[in-house]
Order: structure tokens, then C-alpha cells, then sequence
């Protein structure tokens, strides 16, 4: 069982690792703008923009990409996985960019929306309206004052949907044609092998126990005021 999983373990990993950085990549400074340009134009525009990607099956978000991308401009391979160690990082890069992609856009909007939220409500606390006071710039307040306490909703939003992005894995490894765990899963499943089906549910639920324990340490990194209510 172990030889069947060990090979296949990296690929899940690396593709919901990466679409987990894609998202939070454009959520952050999508979220934070929203916030700042509260109720105007622009965050209006990109909350319908968002609803829509949340909207959008993952798996129809992959069929657009891979017209797009795959097809019409045949920038990106349709399927395949070009492993770092056999191809180098550019191919496996290229393999893996529109699976990552499909995962990542709807788990972009809906982080986006909620670390826009937070700090909405961070923007108007007294030491945010000091430091504007006092004539710091706009960037500096925006990324360095309100960003880290408004990010406890969104790290744990992050944490808990890891594991959505796992089971999503296996709709998008199946399209891509990627030899991770998600495609061996629904290969046990039509060959009827239930002790491959049990061992890759496993290994996800443990995966994803460990992301939450890691995200718990992080709270205290991320605002001081859950360090110090420890102590």
C-alpha cells in the first residue's frame, strides 16, 4: 500500500499547496483593496466578480481553463504531470499550473470576501484611525497595521478548506490526468479495492488534522492579543 501511495502523495500535495498559494496570493491584496475602496465602485465590481468564480463548479472552472489555456492559445498542457525530478520546475510548473488554477480561483474569491470583511471592521479601530492621524501612508497602514489582526478569520478559513481543496483535488486530478492520491482513490473505487480507498481517505484526514494543529500555533504569530490571553 505504501509503494501505491508514496509516489502519489507529492503530486496532491503539490498541487493543493500551490493552489492554496495562488489564492491567497490574489485574495490578500484583492480583500484589502475591497476594504479600503468600501462600498464604491471597484469593490463592487470585484464582489460580483467573486460571487461569480464561488458560483462556478471547480470542475467547470477546469473545462473554461483548459479551452482557454489548453486549446484556443496552447499555452498550458490539456493533461499530464511532468514531475521536478525527471522534467525540471519549468515543466512541472507548466503540468501543473491549470489544475492549480481550477482549484484555486473559487478558494481565492471566498477568502478574499472574508479577509475584506475583517478588515473592514480593523480599518475603524482607534490605532488604525491613529496611525492615519499621525500621517502614514496609506500602503503602510493597509499591509502592516490592519493586515495581521485582520488574518485570524482568514488563516483559519485557509486551514479548514485545505481539506476541501484535498477532496477537490480528486474532480481536477481525474480532468488533468494527474497521478495523484484523488485519481488513485477513484481508480480503488472502480476496481473495488477497499483497503486503497481507506488508506487514501486517511492519509487526507491526517493531513488536514495537521494543517488545523499548525494553524493553531500560528494565531499567536499572527495577533498578539491570543499570545498574551495564553499566558
Amino acid at each position: 500500500m505504501t509503494e501505491d501511495i508514496k509516489p502519489r502523495l507529492p503530486v496532491t500535495f503539490e498541487l493543493a499547496a500551490l493552489a492554496m498559494a495562488i489564492a491567497l496570493i490574489l485574495a490578500i491584496p484583492i480583500g484589502t483593496f475591497q476594504a479600503y475602496r468600501e462600498r464604491r465602485r471597484a469593490d463592487r465590481i470585484l464582489g460580483v466578480a467573486t460571487i461569480t468564480l464561488i458560483s462556478i463548479p471547480q470542475f467547470l472552472t477546469a473545462v473554461i481553463l483548459i479551452t482557454i489555456f489548453a486549446i484556443k492559445l496552447e499555452w498550458l498542457p490539456i493533461s499530464g504531470f511532468s514531475r521536478i525530478t525527471s522534467g525540471g520546475i519549468g515543466a512541472n510548473l507548466k503540468s501543473i499550473a491549470l489544475p492549480a488554477f481550477s482549484l484555486a480561483l473559487a478558494e481565492m474569491a471566498v477568502l478574499s470576501q472574508v479577509l475584506r470583511a475583517d478588515m473592514i471592521t480593523t480599518l475603524k479601530e482607534d490605532f488604525i484611525l491613529s496611525a492615519r492621524a499621525k500621517g502614514m501612508p496609506t500602503s503602510n497602514v493597509l499591509f502592516r497595521q490592519a493586515l495581521r489582526p485582520s488574518s485570524i478569520s482568514l488563516l483559519t478559513l485557509a486551514a479548514l478548506n485545505a481539506g476541501r481543496l484535498l477532496g477537490g483535488a480528486v474532480i481536477v486530478e481525474v480532468l488533468f490526468g494527474l497521478p495523484g492520491l484523488g485519481k488513485m482513490i477513484v481508480d480503488a473505487i472502480a476496481a473495488n479495492e477497499v483497503i486503497k480507498v481507506q488508506a487514501g481517505v486517511l492519509v487526507i484526514a491526517a493531513i488536514y488534522v495537521t494543517l488545523n494543529a499548525v494553524t493553531d500555533i500560528l494565531y499567536g504569530f499572527l495577533d498578539p492579543r491570543v499570545r498574551h490571553g495564553a499566558e
